[in-house]
């Protein structure tokens, strides 16, 4: 199954996530394919890409959350949410923090900047 589903930047691409953790980037016109990509070790859960499109943060079902660049070339990975599924990512308005949800039955602040956990709710 897909979990994940985000146009990149621009509309030129589709991307989405599958529950091996492989993403899959299809044309935005033709809709041909044209990559496959092992991104997580665990499925896919979900992917946010920041305000100024900058950066892509995408989550597995292992509880690890991974930084990437418009070029989905990887940048940092974090683990969390004690190793349980993260299903929702979130960036604020000004893209300097994100929240992360999971099955651990927390929502957690980041700063982006540091990569570091700032709060636990």
């Amino acid at each position: 199954p897909i979990f994940c589903v985000s146009w990149t930047p621009g509309g030129r691409r589709l991307l989405t996530g599958n529950q091996d953790g492989e993403f899959t980037l299809w044309d935005g016109l033709s809709f041909g394919f044209e990559l496959i990509m092992s991104a997580h070790e665990t499925g896919f859960r979900c992917m946010a890409w920041s305000h100024n499109y900058n950066y892509l943060l995408t989550s597995d079902a292992g509880g690890n959350i991974k930084y990437w660049s418009p070029s989905i070339a990887p940048v940092q990975s974090v683990d969390s949410h004690n190793q349980q599924a993260i299903h929702a990512l979130s960036f604020s308005p000004n893209d300097t923090k994100f929240a992360s949800c999971g099955d651990d039955a927390t929502v957690r602040v980041w700063d982006w900047a540091t990569h570091m956990e700032e709060r636990i709710l």
